[in-house]
């Protein structure tokens, strides 16, 4: 581990089975954060707060109990991870600028909730004072993955099993290129419409190719506008 006092922390192993070990903190607030190499247990809940950028790079994560959330986090990046197991979502982002997924493979979570919700694995909450500008979802596998409502009700719904939002204007530039979902489903929905992304885009400007649904679930988007001119 290396630190810069509250500027910035790596944490880093020349090998995975080395990280095993390695005691994390539940709480993150330094400027830079990136997370490298490792092989990591989340078994408590882990929170990031007023954060420039965090970056997981080259790590197997999975999930004991805990789960992810950052609040007034600038970037968060997932490159070249491997995401398993997670019960919860694996990570709740509020009044964040850009969110990255490129080149994972996220494979076993399954988040489950009384209905009325969208984004199995990942959510993003943008308040009135925040901007989202970007997000990007490249060369990234999701299998077997889903989002359950506890019970079947006709009019509660779930649907985004990838990823959620609230409300996401023109302002914000989302990029869906070059992955696979594999096999996961949206079960016991009632009247939402069934999708790998949830939630609409209003204007949001969306560039999306090459992306593959296999199994059940083949819609990609649950907006109309883009999912008809996949």
């Amino acid at each position: 581990v290396s630190s810069d006092s509250d500027m910035m922390v790596h944490y880093f192993a020349p090998e995975k089975k080395l990280s095993q070990n390695i005691d994390y903190p539940n709480f993150y607030n330094q400027r830079k954060i990136v997370f490298e190499n490792l092989d990591i247990m989340i078994m408590e809940d882990w929170e990031f707060y007023s954060c420039e950028s965090v970056s997981f790079k080259n790590c197997s994560i999975s999930s004991g109990s805990g789960a992810i959330s950052f609040d007034s986090v600038g970037t968060i990046e997932f490159i070249g991870c491997k995401i398993s197991d997670f019960s919860k979502r694996v990570a709740y982002a509020k009044n964040i600028n850009n969110f990255i997924v490129e080149n994972c493979e996220i494979s076993n979570c399954e988040y489950m909730c009384d209905g009325d919700e969208r984004g199995g694995v990942f959510f993003i909450k943008s308040e009135k004072h925040s901007i989202l500008k970007k997000v990007d979802i490249k060369d990234t596998k999701l299998l077997n993955c889903n989002i359950v409502a506890a019970r079947m009700r006709y009019n509660y719904g779930v649907s985004g099993v990838l990823i959620g939002f609230s409300p996401v204007d023109e302002s914000t530039n989302v990029t869906v290129t070059d992955n696979e979902f594999i096999g996961c489903q949206c079960i016991n929905n009632g009247n939402y419409q069934e999708a790998i992304i949830g939630t609409m885009f209003n204007e949001a400007n969306v560039k999306q190719k090459n992306n593959q649904c296999t199994g059940s679930l083949l819609r990609l988007f649950e907006d109309d506008e883009y999912e008809n001119n996949r």
